[in-house]
């Protein structure tokens, strides 16, 4: 559990450092792990959920839906029933980098090319409250950082029998979480 108080105080001071490159401090996509590469997987999973992490249930490193031998991974906390955040590593290189950062999303649709590769688009959306609005995030692949940006965001409301649809800033998909 301290692990997890210092992984949200990180998180907390990433936000910070943002700022002073230019980032809204208060970006969820402010993400300082996005690009960066590790020589494990222990490690990445160590940096990002503190040393403890294997101890915790609610951590998850999985290969990624169709992956072959392992190349692409998500990593997961759990800890929230819904609404988590997810990783997309690579582990193709002889190392792990993160190539997305995925904040609360409950539904993560990665479909690999049939090569393998990775496709050129990841949609993720989240689970409201009843009432509330959903977000959906589509995530266009970098190809010369080999990462993934937010591209389009949606805000998506049930209103009785009807879907109200509006495409919004991705900076502020996530206010008020």
């Amino acid at each position: 559990m301290f692990a997890k108080y210092l992984s949200h105080m990180a998180l907390f001071a990433i936000l910070i450092m943002a700022s002073s490159f230019g980032l809204a401090a208060s970006s969820i996509w402010a993400n300082e792990e996005l690009g960066v590469c590790y020589p494990t997987v222990d490690s990445f999973m160590e940096t990002t959920y503190g040393s403890d992490y294997s101890q915790d249930e609610n951590i998850k490193i999985f290969p990624a839906p169709g992956t072959i031998e392992g190349r692409y991974m998500i990593a997961v906390d759990d800890t929230p029933s819904i609404n988590q955040t997810h990783y997309l590593l690579d582990n193709s290189s002889g190392q792990v980098c993160v190539v997305l950062f995925a904040p609360f999303s409950s539904s993560f649709e990665l479909n690999l090319k049939k090569d393998g590769s990775l496709p050129e688009k990841i949609k993720t959306s989240n689970t409201a409250p009843a009432g509330h609005s959903s977000f959906e995030v589509v995530f266009n692949l970098d190809r010369k950082k080999n990462i993934y940006r937010p591209y389009k965001c949606r805000s998506v409301k049930y209103n009785g029998k009807k879907e109200e649809i509006k495409v919004i800033n991705c900076e502020n998909s996530f206010q008020g979480l």
